[in-house]
């Protein structure tokens, strides 16, 4: 059974001396680990991709639709000049020709370059021969090369003729479940719904005037026609206004995926928290978002989720990998080595086979994790988020000694790597986001001072301990000082130190390396932490060994021939004792013995 909380809260296994401004506890039977507890952790093996585009050609169409609306009112007014020749006609047609140039024409320039920009971003081989200023043709350039295929593990084709397809469909949206996928079209802002509104008012007028031009001039109703010639121009003012703003926005957005930023304007919270809850219902067995879906929640789910844009042909492409986490909760620890006294000069030392290991909360499986993965996690709330396709191990039946440590009483250091080096120099071990500090130490005084409250205090330490001060204090040593960092400190009794006194750690490994000479670390003067001290170590394999003396060969030998002699010394004294007693043995009278020695005795003569 794996052991759930420290051992140190039993009063007859760990040792305490407390003050109110500082806590050393010493672990005695200790066997050779300490879990520093990191709280608990869920795993993420694999993504939901939401995946959002933008089609950059849609403007374009609706450009180039504003423009031929344009130019044929222009031409209607100009028939209706040539054939009606009146005045008020002609000035109401001049009026329109000169508010589109005064109001709407530099709104024109201005969507042409943003548009011409926007399609030389995607590479489009029109714009190659269109005139634009050198230094922005680099930059969109080099925004091609930096945003198409990121990432080698995205099939960007499946994902592009999926998106063809759906535009082709007229559809917003679909999902696929196999694929863990959902793609959406994304309108950018609602300047889109106003600009088909007000052209479809356009249209409505232009078809107005195209039947006033085959009016008979007797019926031809001139305030009509004069109302909708200056509405024409008011709207296209109004158009070209929306779209100018509309292209804007959208060259923010591919400046935004210059930077590899997702544009705000790309989803509004009720947009994005609508397509997370159409995720939520469409999750593989076993898996939940790693969030509840909330308006709050949303820069989180942003900020752990791998954004990959690219672009190809007139769509711009935005792939959120949204993280699965998997229902199984697992407790993540830092595997520390806690020196063993070997002798009165050195320790022994357990190297630790991982940096991280997290233990599901039955106890059944494990997870292991780099440094580097450990710190590329996440801090969700109340767990820590891991990504990556680290496999998920059975505890039964592994090897690993941080487990033996764990769960084998019986032998805790079944599978472990111990190394004997032998040291002078006091290390001190800072604990993970707390005040507290584990050390190693021949006996030395250190001076404990604080500001709040202001108090000072002196206190020998020696051997291998837990000194935990608090936020105000910092410790003064012979070598070091030693400041707090922490505001609050981490709660250092969830930390887990296998201790069993029934097991005599020491002579196991006497037993196991008790000719190997220790490693001799002497001159090294600074040592990080223990855990940099076990990996510097030497293994005790390729460590020289004593030889046997000659003299106490001899000695061995002389007290066998001693021993072969005395046993058979006493087997002689033995036999002579038995033999000396048998003779004093007195023999019984018999009658007729007697009548046979008389007999003899008169045969004789």
């Amino acid at each position: 059974m794996i052991i759930s909380g420290p051992r140190e809260n039993e009063a007859e296994h760990s040792i305490g001396l407390f003050s109110n401004i500082y806590n050393i506890t010493t672990f005695p039977d200790n066997q050779g680990l300490y879990f520093e507890h990191h709280g608990p952790v869920r795993m993420s093996h694999f993504n939901w991709d939401l995946i959002a585009y933008v089609d950059l050609a849609e403007p374009g169409y609706k450009y180039q639709a504003i423009m031929s609306q344009y130019e044929a009112t222009a031409k209607i007014c100009e028939q209706m000049t040539q054939r009606v020749g009146n005045a008020e006609l002609s000035n109401a047609c001049e009026q329109f020709v000169q508010l589109f140039a005064r109001a709407t024409l530099p709104y024109l320039y201005e969507i042409e370059n943003r548009h011409r920009n926007m399609l030389l971003s995607i590479g489009d081989e029109y714009t190659e021969t269109t005139r634009v200023r050198r230094g922005f043709a680099r930059t969109v350039k080099q925004m091609a090369n930096v945003l198409y295929g990121i990432y080698s593990n995205i099939d960007t084709e499946f994902i592009f003729n999926q998106i063809v397809a759906l535009s082709q469909s007229r559809s917003q949206n679909i999902t696929l479940n196999s694929e863990r996928m959902r793609i959406v079209q994304v309108k950018t802002d609602n300047q889109m719904k106003k600009i088909t509104q007000h052209q479809e008012k356009l249209e409505e007028n232009l078809q107005y005037l195209k039947k006033q031009t085959e009016v008979m001039i007797q019926k031809l109703d001139r305030i009509e026609f004069k109302t909708r010639l200056l509405e024409q121009a008011l709207l296209f003012e109004i158009l070209l206004n929306q779209y100018s703003y509309h292209t804007q926005n959208l060259m923010a957005i591919i400046n935004s995926a210059m930077n590899g930023k997702l544009h705000t304007s790309m989803f509004t919270s009720e947009r994005l928290l609508m397509e997370l809850r159409e995720i939520k219902v469409n999750l593989p067995m076993g898996t939940a978002l790693p969030l509840e879906i909330e308006t709050e929640s949303l820069p989180e789910f942003l900020r752990i989720s791998d954004l990959t844009i690219m672009h190809r042909e007139h769509y711009l492409i935005f792939l959120i990998g949204i993280p699965l986490t998997s229902i199984e909760e697992y407790t993540m620890y830092h595997p520390i080595p806690l020196p063993i006294q070997y002798d009165i000069n050195s320790i022994a030392l357990i190297t630790p086979e991982v940096d991280y290991l997290a233990l599901s909360n039955d106890n059944e499986n494990f997870v292991s994790l780099g440094e580097s993965q450990w710190e590329s996690c996440a801090k969700l709330g109340s767990y820590t988020l891991c990504k990556g396709d680290q496999p998920t191990h059975y505890r039964s039946g592994s090897k690993l000694c941080e487990l033996s440590q764990l769960t084998n009483f019986q032998s805790p250091l079944k599978d472990c790597e111990v190394k004997l080096v032998a040291l002078d120099t006091p290390i001190w071990h800072r604990l993970s986001k707390a005040n507290s500090w584990l050390y190693y130490t021949k006996a030395e005084y250190c001076t404990i001072t604080c500001t709040d409250p202001p108090q000072t205090s002196r206190v020998e330490i020696s051997g291998m301990g837990r000194l935990t001060i608090l936020p105000s204090c910092e410790i003064h040593t012979e070598s070091f000082i030693l400041s707090s960092s922490f505001k609050t400190n981490r709660d250092v009794k969830l930390d887990v130190i296998p201790e069993n006194q029934k097991f005599d750690i020491k002579s196991t490994i006497l037993e196991t390396l008790g000719t190997v000479i220790p490693q001799n670390l002497s001159n090294v003067k600074i040592f990080k932490d223990f855990n940099f001290l076990a990996h510097k170590a030497i293994e005790s394999s390729k460590l020289e060994h004593r030889t046997i003396e000659p003299l106490f060969i001899f000695k061995v030998e002389f007290h066998i021939t001693i021993l072969y002699l005395s046993l058979t010394i006493s087997i002689l004294i033995v036999c002579a004792i038995v033999i000396r007693c048998r003779d004093k043995i007195v023999k019984m009278y018999s009658p007729e013995i007697a009548d046979n020695d008389s007999n003899k005795d008169q045969d004789d003569p």
